[in-house]
């Protein structure tokens, strides 16, 4: 049986934000709508140092797309993965996942 990444436990560990890492958005994030999203990390550099950018995966788009909160966050019924910019402070890294 494989773990989902509902099951995998997080940390705060910023300093450890990288490329193919996944990752967890955490409550300080705002919109809150965004909080408890996965997804990895993407190389792609962002122009904030502050910033990174994450590819939500599937399920967490899927449940950004059902949340009536989202707004104009809401991603297509036909787009799978979404991609934003979050501040790396509101991310924490899945343990064992170098």
């Amino acid at each position: 049986m494989s773990a989902t990444v509902e099951d995998i436990p997080f940390t705060p560990a910023p300093e450890d934000i990288k490329p193919g890492r996944r990752v967890r958005v955490n409550s300080r994030i705002r919109p809150l709508v965004l909080a408890n999203l996965t997804g990895t990390i993407e190389d792609k550099p962002s122009s904030k140092p502050d910033f990174t950018w994450v590819m939500l995966d599937e399920s967490s788009t899927q449940a950004l797309r059902q949340d009536h909160r989202a707004g104009s966050r809401r991603p297509s019924d036909t787009t799978t993965r979404v991609r934003l910019h979050i501040p790396t402070a509101c991310l924490m890294s899945a343990e064992n996942d170098s």
